[in-house]
């Protein structure tokens, strides 16, 4: 996927983050007119609990020589999880001060850190002021709402519908895992996944194609992926699907698609082709395979399942060798469930990705031979003859 369509689909994630705040945020302020309304006694405790947050910090800056006095402290905190002031609140720095040895800067800036640790002790709310707030839930409670029923409304709790998870200093550090959800739906879109799952799903599979020995094959291969699908993916498992062209080896991968998106799974679906051509497009504007640097790459790794389509189909060469091995082990590495289907045999895989990749692939994954005869052109075979009858 290119960046400028990557970034498209990630402005789009983010409107709708912005649009699922702002409804929560209207919630919220409904549910606290609704309540003041109803309940004036809650009301009055709010009032109280301010009150008595403002008195304590009214006390404090009124003690003679104190740290916010003289610093112009005003309440919150700051990315040290410390009192924050309208000046720096940095410990103050004696190296430029003449006449200071090591031991006395060494005194000095140690008893300047404590003062700041003993006003942000001073400084939280007394006891007192928390038992305000376990009243008004506990009154919440009696009058038959929800003891969290004003409490900040989020879909999800991690990252408070940002996207994003912050650092103990507040600075944005990793996406959230909800926000590669919605990228992996929105990459199956585009992908045309959806479309596939209107036929290809387990509804609509059928025996009748199938004979004798190659029969029992697909048997053991439907009722492998069937268990895993019905399960929601729990039991982390991989498949490699090889054989003839059109015995219903892509079929049984949207079979497990279509049954884990419908328990609410991240499924990410790719045909081989695509996937590398994309990954070359990203490369070769500087993006990097890292997952820090790249959503794409994250939510390959990271995904319930990934389905890797019609291996061999992709142009050959060391970038696509050394994507596939990455790709594959680190989602080993993972333990994140994959299924490769591909027309090459055995044999085939060795001599073009090398045995490193067979090794990965005939040790993690379960082999499912897939024979028969080619079930599109049976199909249609049989559509012509009808036709003619």
């Amino acid at each position: 996927m290119n960046a400028a369509k990557l970034s498209r689909l990630v402005m789009e994630i983010e409107r709708e983050y912005d649009f699922t705040r702002q409804e929560h945020a209207r919630e919220l302020a409904k549910r606290q007119q609704e309540i003041e309304e109803k309940l004036p006694a809650y009301k009055e405790l709010s009032e109280n609990h301010r009150a008595a947050a403002l008195g304590q910090l009214r006390k404090k800056l009124a003690q003679p020589g104190s740290f916010e006095r003289q610093n112009g402290f005003f309440g919150g905190y700051n990315l040290y999880g410390l009192p924050q002031t309208q000046m720096s609140l940095e410990w103050p720095k004696m190296d430029t001060v003449p006449g200071w040895g090591d031991k006395q800067k060494e005194a000095q800036n140690t008893a300047a850190k404590e003062s700041v640790v003993a006003t942000a002790e001073a400084a939280k709310p007394a006891e007192s002021t928390l038992t305000l707030k376990e009243q008004k839930r506990k009154l919440l409670e009696d009058n038959g709402y929800p003891a969290d029923y004003l409490d900040p409304i989020c879909t999800c709790k991690e990252c408070e519908d940002t996207g994003f998870l912050r650092d103990k200093y507040g600075a944005r550090r990793i996406s959230c895992h909800c926000f590669y959800k919605k990228l992996s739906l929105l990459l199956g879109k585009d992908s045309g996944l959806y479309d596939l799952l209107e036929t290809e799903n387990f509804d609509h599979l059928s025996e009748e194609f199938y004979e004798g020995e190659d029969l029992e094959s697909f048997r053991r291969a439907r009722d492998a992926v069937m268990e895993f699908a019905q399960n929601g993916g729990r039991d982390y498992r991989n498949f490699f699907f090889y054989g003839n062209i059109g015995t219903g080896k892509s079929f049984l991968s949207c079979c497990a698609a279509k049954e884990l998106l419908d328990q609410g799974k991240e499924v990410l679906y790719y045909s081989s082709a695509h996937l590398f051509d994309e990954l070359a497009k990203q490369n070769k504007s500087g993006g990097s395979g890292e997952e820090d640097a790249s959503p794409l790459m994250r939510t390959l790794y990271d995904c319930d399942l990934l389905i890797l389509d019609d291996l061999g189909t992709e142009w050959f060469n060391s970038f696509v060798f050394s994507e596939l091995f990455t790709l594959v082990n680190e989602r080993i590495r993972r333990r994140k469930s994959t299924m490769i289907s591909t027309n090459l045999t055995l044999k085939n895989l060795t001599e073009i990705y090398s045995e490193r990749v067979l090794s990965r692939i005939t040790s993690n994954y379960m082999l499912c031979k897939l024979t028969g005869p080619d079930i599109r052109m049976e199909k249609a075979r049989r559509q012509q003859v009808a036709a003619s009858a």
